[in-house]
């Protein structure tokens, strides 16, 4: 056994029994160094450097995953960092709620900022990242960039009204219709006005009450 290599390791002498019976031999690496490599882990190819290789694959794939074309101090690179830790790191404080429960990100984006920056292109100062489906994955066809009045209302927890074949939030059809949402507030969930009438109704005042 002497004298043979595997991967980048050469057996230069034999080592001790380890426990269990485990037969070690002492190699050399390509790179100079040398380590205490099991017979079987030699064998089977589980072993193939000092842990060289592991460094140079590991060093390539965060390259390639943290390429930021100059854009490592942006808006855009802080929130694809923070959407991708959310889903995937459990010490993440947010990670409940979005790894948690089923929250991911799509193979492209998580792999590659480029390809995040790509689809969504820059972010405006006042906005930030949101997902259309709260309930769907970090993907093209679910995110835009959206100022925080937006990402309140598209909430989980924002009810929704449907009318005309549209299910908007309160706030959402106050402003289509020019109208106060507590107005709308009252007039639904107080005055139980259908919405039809709740949103066609003209705004107008009587004895100092607006309905």
């Amino acid at each position: 056994m002497i004298g043979l290599r595997f991967g980048r390791l050469t057996i230069i002498r034999e080592g001790s029994m380890g426990s269990r019976h485990h037969h070690y031999w002492i190699c050399r690496c390509t790179c100079g160094r040398t380590k205490r490599v099991s017979h079987d882990h030699l064998r089977s190819g589980a072993t193939r450097s000092c842990g060289c290789l592991r460094n140079e694959i590991t060093g390539k794939r965060a390259k390639s995953l943290n390429r930021t074309h100059g854009k490592s101090r942006t808006r855009e690179y802080r929130s694809w960092r923070s959407m991708r830790s959310r889903c995937s790191n459990r010490s993440d404080e947010h990670y409940p709620i979005y790894g948690g429960r089923g929250i991911f990100v799509s193979p492209k984006w998580d792999r590659s900022f480029a390809a995040f920056y790509a689809d969504m292109g820059a972010a405006l100062p006042q906005h930030t990242l949101d997902r259309l489906d709260n309930n769907g994955p970090y993907c093209a066809s679910n995110c835009r960039w959206a100022t925080h009045a937006q990402q309140a209302a598209n909430r989980r927890t924002s009810k929704r009204y449907a009318w005309n074949k549209r299910r908007l939030t309160l706030r959402e059809w106050a402003n289509e219709f020019g109208l106060d949402r507590r107005l709308l507030r009252d007039r639904i969930e107080r005055r139980g006005w259908s919405l039809h009438v709740a949103f066609t109704t003209p705004r107008r005042q009587y004895r100092h009450h607006v309905y």
